[in-house]
């Protein structure tokens, strides 16, 4: 059985729920707005900073996907553009 956690983005709530579910997940998958990423850079990197450093989650081995959504936007930005925008941030 596959179970499947949409964590949201909005910051009050997401913390709370990575909490909740991160003792039990396998694997992580970390959607974010390719199309946005650059008037959400801070926010998206503080976020996913907080995923890769957190003791429970880094000693667990899982694995971290990062997908850039909404590729098909005329504003969407590329793999390479997405990575190379999130090392700087981080």
């Amino acid at each position: 059985t596959l179970t499947l956690v949409d964590i949201p983005g909005h910051e009050k709530i997401r913390y709370q729920s990575l909490e909740k579910y991160k003792a039990n997940a396998r694997a992580f998958v970390f959607v974010l707005d390719s199309g946005k990423i650059q008037m959400e850079l801070k926010d998206v990197a503080e976020f996913l900073y907080n995923v890769l450093t957190d003791p429970r989650i880094s000693r667990s081995g899982n694995r971290i996907l990062i997908a850039c959504n909404k590729q098909d936007s005329s504003a969407a930005k590329g793999f390479s553009v997405v990575r190379n925008l999130l090392e700087k941030e981080l």
